[in-house]
């Protein structure tokens, strides 16, 4: 089935019972478009970490993402908060707002780039800081806005990777002056190392990746095979070779170089403490846009992650202990298969074409039709308020012909408007998805629904951001003292997994969220 639940995440809100809260190292880690079949498919290959979760932690089997809107920025900041984008505001990765005028990112804010100042409710890492002032918060990622709606609004630090000079950065919200720890990692160019080679093919039997379901797709002439290679014939290292390391497994295994130098720099969950430490891998993200998520490359990025994973949970183990741990690994969205590949088989998909795009934007035309030429929209795309005021018409009545024309366009299930989202969710799952996705004065006025396994993409192979299954569910796996290991089949949100760990650890959390602890309560 195709479509998300209604039902999860619904339970009575509560916060957590009085006690005091516990020692340790909370560690938030976070897969970007990792789909969750990805640990059953992948499983007979997996030896390392994610091998490791899976036999000594708890794996909620059917974890979804209940917005529907599935980019990076609302992921992540649904994992950190416990709250859906109608509540914490981050719609999208980046939307028109209207008070600026203009398109804003999801992580820069007009005082600062890469803040958490558009975020609008306190995250994981805050509620820490609430309940132990002494306690540090990091938070690090490829991407900024994944670090930074990880870290949250209080974080000791939030860093992310330069694309250009492949070191890791940070902005001046979090600190004017660049840490010392910083620097010396820096200054270590431990990615310069890797100048003058290649991404390999791993070697892995033809049966066993046709029981994964690996497919090479034909991607065209202007994308190479195995090996891949980084930067151009340059014989000088240049910046180009860190931006394209950055699309293969490699910045996986350096974000946990860095990450065990800061733990050890900053002692994280030192005796006495309780901290927090986040981290976002994003290659997989960069690797399943380019290649899908049916690939080769999905699966060796995959592959890589275990192995740094295992590096990283090693490390912990020998400094904090398991007895002081309590981590949990999701993602942000998933990812949908490629057109292509399931076009021989009779299978739905589609990829978006000059027809979607035309019907699209002709669609304003309805109003004129009915109404008489005018400038109906306006950037967002929503209803021009100064026309609406003007011309005296209902709004229900311009949302409703507009979205009819939207819904008749190719590959369109369906168009929402603003009327049917400021409603509510009723009774239909696909609505509510919707309107989670919803901020009232962020979202705009209407709000396209795709056909299942269509792509809105030309530019990558594969894309998300859709509501249904393939990009909403993902991974649950939860190791901490006191959890039993094994699988759990009840429906879960990904917004529960912030109050899981909060809970874990004896922290309160605020009243006003979405989620509800699943173990530890």
């Amino acid at each position: 089935m195709l479509l998300l639940g209604v039902a999860i995440g619904c339970a009575p809100r509560e916060t957590a019972p009085e006690r005091p809260t516990r020692d340790g190292l909370v560690v938030l880690l976070v897969a970007d478009q990792f789909r969750d079949d990805y640990l059953d498919r992948f499983r007979p290959l997996l030896d390392g970490g994610l091998r490791r979760l899976l036999d000594e932690g708890a794996r909620f089997t059917d974890t979804r993402h209940l917005h529907a809107v599935t980019e990076t920025a609302p992921g992540h900041a649904t994992l950190s908060t416990g709250s859906h984008p109608r509540r914490h505001g981050i719609i999208s990765n980046y939307w028109y707002e209207p008070s600026e005028g203009e398109e804003v990112y999801s992580a820069d804010t007009p005082e600062t780039d890469g803040a958490p100042g558009r975020l609008l409710v306190p995250t994981l890492g805050d509620w820490i800081k609430a309940a132990r002032p002494d306690s540090r918060v990091f938070s690090l990622s490829t991407k900024d806005r994944a670090a930074v709606f990880l870290g949250g609004h209080r974080a000791d630090g939030a860093f992310w990777y330069d694309w250009e000079s492949g070191e890791m950065e940070s902005s001046e919200y979090y600190s004017e002056e660049e840490p010392p720890w910083l620097r010396a990692f820096n200054d270590e160019r431990l990615l310069d190392r890797r100048w003058g080679s290649a991404w390999e093919a791993p070697e892995i039997p033809a049966e066993t990746l046709r029981d994964m379901g690996v497919v090479e797709a034909d991607l065209g002439p202007l994308t190479w095979g195995w090996p891949h290679v980084f930067g151009g014939t340059n014989p000088a290292l240049h910046e180009g070779f860190y931006g394209g390391l950055a699309r293969s497994p490699a910045l996986d295994r350096h974000l946990v170089d860095f990450a065990l130098h800061l733990v050890d720099s900053n002692d994280l969950g030192g005796e006495g403490r309780l901290d927090l430490l986040a981290i976002s891998f994003s290659s997989l993200d960069f690797v399943g846009h380019r290649y899908g998520p049916d690939s080769l490359e999905v699966l060796d990025t995959v592959l890589q992650l275990d192995d740094a994973l295992k590096v990283l949970l090693d490390h912990l183990q020998a400094r904090v202990g398991m007895d002081r741990l309590f981590l949990a690994l999701s993602s942000d969205h998933g990812v949908a298969p490629l057109p292509e590949l399931r076009a021989p088989f009779g299978l739905p998909g589609a990829r978006l074409g000059p027809e979607v795009v035309l019907c699209v934007q002709r669609a304003e035309s309805a109003l004129d039709g009915r109404f008489g030429e005018e400038r109906w929209l306006a950037p967002g795309p929503r209803l021009d308020p100064e026309t609406v005021a003007r011309r005296g018409l209902a709004r229900e009545d311009l949302e409703r012909t507009l979205t009819e024309a939207l819904g008749r366009c190719p590959n369109v299930s369906r168009a929402w408007s603003r009327g049917e989202l400021l409603d509510g969710p009723g009774d239909d799952p696909l609505q509510a998805a919707w309107t989670r996705s919803f901020h009232p004065q962020r979202s705009p006025d209407f709000l396209l629904q795709f056909d299942p396994f269509f792509q809105e993409t030309v530019s990558s192979a594969a894309t998300h951001g859709s509501p249904w299954e393939y990009d909403t569910r993902v991974p649950f796996l939860l190791l901490a003292p006191g959890v039993a290991p094994g699988p759990r089949t009840e429906p879960v949100g990904t917004v529960d997994i912030a109050p899981t760990l909060a809970s874990l650890v004896g922290v309160p959390w605020p009243a006003e969220i979405d989620g509800v602890p699943r173990a530890g309560d």
